[in-house]
C-alpha cells in the first residue's frame, strides 16, 4: 500500500542499510519472486501478506530490477540515489493495491515491519534454529 520511495525512506529511517524496494531491485525481482513463492509454499501463512502475482507480473514483462535496467525503479546507467519510479511497475502496483487497515503513518508501518521480524525470531527460537535470543539480533 505504501509508495515505493516512501517505503525505501521508511525502511532506511528504521535502520536498514538500504531501502526494501531498492534491495528487491538489486537482488532481482525474478529472484524475489522465486523466494516469495518458495517461502510461501514452505511456510504457508507464516510468510503471507504479499501477493506474489505482483512481482511475477513485473518479471513476465521483463522488469527484473537493476540487471535489466528496470524494475520498480528505472536504471539508466548513471549512479544516482534519486531514481525515477518505473511507470509500468507503478501501474502493476496500483492494480494490486490494497488499502491498509492501519494506515500509512510511519509508526504504523514501522510496527508492522518490526512485528514480522520479532515473530520470525520467535519462530526460529521455537524451532531451535537459534539457540538464544542473542542470535536473532546479531
Amino acid at each position: 500500500g505504501m509508495p515505493p520511495k516512501d517505503l525505501d525512506k521508511m525502511s532506511k529511517k528504521f535502520g536498514f542499510p538500504v531501502g526494501l524496494v531498492t534491495l528487491a531491485d538489486e537482488v532481482g525481482l525474478d529472484v524475489a519472486a522465486h523466494i516469495t513463492e518458495f517461502m510461501g509454499k514452505k511456510f504457508g501463512p507464516r510468510f503471507g501478506g504479499a501477493d506474489v502475482n505482483i512481482v511475477q507480473e513485473m518479471v513476465s514483462q521483463g522488469m527484473l530490477g537493476r540487471k535489466s535496467g528496470r524494475g520498480i525503479y528505472v536504471y539508466s546507467g548513471a549512479k544516482t540515489k534519486n531514481r525515477d519510479i518505473n511507470k509500468d511497475a507503478e501501474e502493476i502496483l496500483k492494480k494490486y493495491r490494497i488499502e491498509p487497515k492501519l494506515g500509512h503513518a510511519f509508526e504504523d508501518v514501522r510496527m508492522r515491519l518490526l512485528s514480522r521480524l520479532v515473530n520470525e525470531s520467535i519462530f526460529c527460537l521455537q524451532e531451535e534454529i537459534l539457540s538464544s535470543p542473542v542470535g536473532a539480533i546479531q
